[in-house]
């Protein structure tokens, strides 16, 4: 007799008959997971993942374009409108839509853009894309108040008067 103890494996431990088939297998596992997991991150990102396709009208043309956000900024629309419509840094673009009251409003700020995003419901969607209709209008200065010789300091340092000029042909909707 041997004074050496007798070891067994303990229970349900994975005996490896071929080890290439043993990896092979895992790599084969692995493999599938991963493209469920993609697949499934790729259907949830496109869940998540709205753009927004804006159509200006601006006389007798419209732009079309698409941001990869659902609700871009005040800014990045600004940015965007001011480089399909060639618009100089002189003037200021507004975008107006007809509201529920038939009522003309517009939109230059980014507190009168959030508002319109909480009240307008009236916007197509379509395949997690939304899509969003405005005219554009242009504001350009009445005058220079540095120039305005006749100003008798009534108005505050940096005071400008604007003219709205409304370049839209016919009402989106």
């Amino acid at each position: 007799m041997s004074d050496s103890p007798i070891k067994t494996p303990p229970p349900f431990s994975t005996i490896i008959l071929n080890e290439n088939e043993y990896n092979n297998e895992n790599e084969n596992m692995t493999e599938n997971e991963n493209e469920n997991k993609t697949e499934n991150e790729n259907e949830n990102n496109k869940e998540n993942m709205r753009t927004s396709t804006f159509k200006i009208s601006n006389q007798a043309i419209t732009r079309r374009f698409t941001l990869s956000i659902e609700q871009p900024t005040w800014l990045e629309l600004e940015l965007k409108v001011r480089e399909i419509f060639s618009i100089p840094s002189s003037v200021s673009p507004g975008l107006t839509y007809i509201d529920e009251g038939d009522d003309n409003i517009t939109i230059s700020s980014q507190i009168e853009l959030e508002d319109y995003y909480k009240q307008v419901k009236c916007h197509e969607y379509s395949d997690n894309n939304i899509i969003y209709r405005f005219s554009l209008v242009i504001f350009t200065p009445l005058r220079d108040y540095a120039d305005d010789e006749n100003d008798n300091g009534n108005n505050p340092p940096g005071y400008e008067e604007h003219e709205e000029h409304n370049v839209r042909v016919c009402p989106t909707q």
